[in-house]
């Protein structure tokens, strides 16, 4: 909790490893939604949902998380604030992503 991003570790199965408060916060997830086996589709789908999205942005997130490359974006939330991604492979086949907003 003594970083200012949020921060969401995947692992190359799929299933989320760790994720910090900061991103429980930016995201306005409730941390009991992420029950163990949880996947990272799993979640942003429901977040999606949740939050009134649907159609290409949808299918463009779900994509980047198949991404093997290093790669920043932002995303524009429902509240008006803009969130900075960075999305960063690992050696094993997972991910690191942080957010700042």
């Amino acid at each position: 909790e003594n970083m200012a991003q949020g921060l969401l570790v995947v692992g190359p199965d799929g299933h989320i490893r760790a994720f910090n408060q900061h991103y429980l916060d930016l995201f306005g997830i409730d941390a009991a939604s992420i029950a163990p086996g949880t996947t990272a589709r799993d979640l942003l789908a429901k977040w999606f949902r949740d939050a009134g999205y649907d159609g290409p942005i949808t299918d463009s997130a779900m994509a980047s998380l198949e991404r093997r490359e290093r790669c920043t974006y932002e995303v524009a939330m429902p509240d008006g604030r803009v969130v900075a991604v960075w999305h960063s492979p690992t050696q094993d086949g997972g991910l690191v992503r942080t957010y700042t907003d």
